[in-house]
């Protein structure tokens, strides 16, 4: 009889295949939280991901800050005003809505132009 949660096993009782949701020899690994239908490869664990996770494993959730799904490779993607880098891990400046790192802007908050109209 085969190992729990495998499907075919050989004459050594090494799995062959996993039930859905399981990966490794023994299929006693589960796939990662954000593989898609909780499916991955049975030897290398690598899945295509759900919206909102990436790596090969799909076991890193997106930046929060993403304006949109990221890139299920890298994790890159655009970022929600007042953060920066390719995974939105940056924040800008404080008076600033745009940025390409910590210390350059190219967009003001609307109460710092004001603020410095005033002066």
């Amino acid at each position: 009889m085969c190992p729990c949660n495998c499907i075919a096993c050989d004459e050594s009782m090494m799995c062959q295949s996993c039930k859905q949701g399981y990966l490794g020899k023994s299929c006693m690994h589960p796939c990662g939280d954000g593989c898609l239908n909780s499916t991955c490869g049975f030897d290398t664990s690598e899945c295509q991901c759900k919206d909102g996770f990436y790596t090969a494993y799909c076991n890193a959730m997106c930046s929060p800050y993403c304006q949109d799904v990221c890139d299920n490779t890298t994790g890159a993607c655009r970022c929600k005003p007042g953060y920066s880098a390719a995974t939105c891990t940056r924040r800008c400046p404080k008076f600033c809505t745009e940025c390409t790192d910590e210390t350059s802007c190219s967009a003001f908050r609307k109460i710092y132009l004001d603020m410095s109209t005033e002066m």
